[in-house]
């Protein structure tokens, strides 16, 4: 190494410079390398001026306490002033805390109630080797297949470990949803005559379905408990509104056990309940029927469901019927307040009854309604201060059962469930159509737009279907259902669309 003196400098004790390195990973404090100051001369600029600086101090100590402790506590990002992360307030608090702020990781409830992918063995119909469809199993499963899942008690902490208890928990239902079910109760409802509920059969139709079996229960009185919304729909133009399926699978519903539901009765509305600008805003979360399931469906036909049946014979039969019952009405109470959630709206649902089911059997009828719990941020954590600024993000959304009325058959008043289920119909049924209709008006056009707060563009990407596709999809079901069992699957017809595609065959290249 060349020196400018030509010759090696003295290095002296006094005089020295401090220099401090960088600190390793590992949170050691910054040491101090002491070098000569004869080796830094040579590296600093040269004149009268420097020489006129240096002389004046002899050495250069950097402080310490302008430096970063790497073992001081991380400064959390402060988002109280502003309601959503912007880029710039994210990378500021890496910056600060090495860290990126945890709401980035928070899913969004958008994230949700997107429609997804079908398990690969419930897409569509197989193909031969000769190209011919298969033979189509039957989708539907047998009654006692249906309930097997059902049967163990410990079925009801399956739910619980999702947020759905089959209980009122420490809320009940807010007084007016209390209100409103005792009004439904005491409606004025005309009930069939001639009928097996009569004064002069009711008696003998009992003593016929003793230890039958639960066909021969619900071919007997099952329509006189619960009414059929479809054929009431005859006489009165407003129930045409509402589908009900009977002993169907919910096969494009998003269940919530691994068990798909399948009750012996449901209710929910029809596609032409809701214009097609509203279907337009919802397509990302309805998703395609034949490829995806949805939180807002139960099937093709039936949107929103809110009310389910399920009958059982046999000790223990209405407690399984229960869970059945519980499982099915989970699903129709999440839909709401998934709704509810895009539109920031969803604390207006605390504890209002969403939902209703009836289990029984050939004796006794059980009557529940569902609601959803919705706490804060404060009211979910009780330890908390009370200064603390009100979070506008529901923390703690759970789903609990109220049993609205339990009816012996034999003594009670057996037309007490054709009523409350008629009073459903014709006066709770409308309102709820309108609060859902009222919430999708609300909702902007771009709702499911991914955007750099939301980071929906991948499950967009995998949800998101066509409009023109789709709207032809909704239009082909709603003219003729049975198109669904003699079209393949979309994965079917790519494949049949490639092999049907003339390729060129390849040209051999060779030398000239």
């Amino acid at each position: 190494m060349a020196y400018p003196s030509g010759r090696r400098p003295k290095i002296s004790r006094q005089a020295t410079a401090y220099r401090v390195t960088k600190p390793k990973i590992n949170n050691t404090k910054p040491r101090i390398k002491v070098v000569s100051q004869g080796l830094c001369n040579h590296l600093l600029p040269q004149g009268p001026a420097v020489e006129t600086q240096r002389a004046k101090r002899s050495c250069t100590v950097l402080d310490e306490s302008n430096l970063p402790d790497p073992k001081r506590q991380k400064r959390p990002l402060n988002t109280s002033d502003s309601k959503e992360l912007t880029t710039d307030s994210s990378i500021q608090h890496w910056i600060d805390s090495h860290r990126w702020p945890k709401e980035l990781f928070k899913p969004h409830p958008m994230h949700e109630i997107l429609a997804r992918k079908k398990s690969s063995s419930s897409l569509g119909r197989k193909r031969l080797d000769d190209g011919s469809p298969a033979p189509r199993p039957n989708d539907e499963k047998t009654r006692e297949d249906k309930s097997a899942s059902y049967r163990e008690p410990m079925y009801e902490e399956q739910l619980q470990i999702r947020g759905f208890f089959m209980r009122t928990g420490l809320q009940n239902p807010n007084s007016a949803s209390i209100k409103l079910c005792k009004e439904l109760q005491e409606k004025q409802v005309d009930t069939p005559n001639n009928s097996n509920f009569a004064d002069d059969r009711y008696q003998y139709t009992f003593e016929n379905m003793r230890d039958r079996n639960e066909t021969r229960v619900i071919r007997d009185i099952a329509l006189l408990i619960v009414p059929s919304a479809e054929q009431l729909g005859f006489d009165d133009k407003s129930l045409q509104v509402l589908a009900e399926s009977t002993n169907e699978g919910w096969n494009l519903a998003d269940p919530i056990t691994a068990v798909r539901p399948q009750p012996d009765f449901s209710v929910g509305y029809k596609r032409a309940a809701f214009t097609e600008r509203q279907l337009d805003k919802l397509r990302p979360a309805l998703g395609d029927s034949r490829t995806q399931v949805s939180r807002l469906r139960a099937t093709w036909y039936i949107y929103f469901p809110f009310l389910s049946c399920e009958v059982k014979c046999g000790a223990g039969g209405l407690d399984i019927a229960d869970r059945q019952n519980a499982h099915s009405m989970g699903i129709a109470v999440r839909a709401i307040v998934d709704l509810y959630r895009l539109a920031g709206r969803e604390k207006e649902l605390n504890r209002k009854i969403l939902a209703f089911s009836i289990s029984h059997d050939n004796r006794s009828v059980r009557v529940y309604g569902y609601y959803a719990v919705i706490l804060s941020a404060e009211e979910d954590a009780q330890e908390e201060e009370a200064s603390q600024p009100e979070s506008n993000e529901a923390l703690s959304i759970t789903f609990h059962r109220y049993s609205i009325f339990g009816l012996d058959l034999q003594h009670g008043d057996r037309w007490k469930t054709y009523k409350f289920v008629n009073s459903i119909y014709n006066s709770w049924a409308p309102d709820h159509l309108q609060n859902i209709r009222a919430i999708i008006d609300s909702l902007p056009d771009n709702v499911f737009r991914p955007t750099e707060s939301t980071g929906l563009s991948q499950r967009l990407d995998e949800s998101q279907i066509s409009t023109a596709e789709s709207f032809a999809t909704e239009q082909l079901e709603s003219a003729d259902p049975a198109n669904l069992d003699t079209e393949s699957t979309p994965e079917t017809s790519f494949s049949t669309k490639q092999t049907s595609t003339s390729k060129k065959t390849p040209t051999r290249r060779g030398r000239k």
